[in-house]
């Protein structure tokens, strides 16, 4: 059992904010939202939903710059679920340090994955979301 002490260094460390930006589908404007959680320096964790589609994308991205980075990413939608891993070398997706490019990676696969599903999706990053993004 974790003492108070160490409950309050753990909440603390775990954050959770809005990155603003914009999604079409097909050309139109889309309802969404793109959420980023962080539990410390080593782990972040970025869910977009599309509302009216429901369908959602959560990446979770865990590394240091000694063991490279892992990325899961879960799409969730109708009729259509998808999981995949990869491993990164922590040049290419620094987890410490210009977290963007993992907002990057995790919108590439969510172009990717509703490709797959004959959606063309354009997410709309702007210099707020990097800013929202970046530690």
């Amino acid at each position: 059992m974790p003492t108070a002490a160490a409950a309050t260094v753990t909440r603390a460390m775990v954050s959770e904010r809005e990155i603003p930006l914009t999604i079409t589908v097909d050309g139109k404007l889309e309802r969404s939202e793109t959420i980023a959680y962080t539990a410390g320096a080593y782990v972040l964790a970025l869910a977009t939903t599309l509302a009216d589609r429901a369908i959602s994308l959560h990446s979770t991205y865990t590394g240091d710059p000694a063991t490279g980075t892992l990325s899961s990413h879960l799409l969730l939608a109708r009729d259509a679920y998808q999981a995949l891993s990869a491993e990164h070398d922590h040049d290419v997706l620094p987890l410490t340090h210009q977290r963007r490019r993992l907002l990057y990676d995790h919108l590439q696969r969510l172009q990717e994955l509703l490709s797959d599903l004959g959606l063309d999706a354009r997410p709309h990053v702007n210099d707020r979301s990097i800013a929202a993004i970046e530690p």
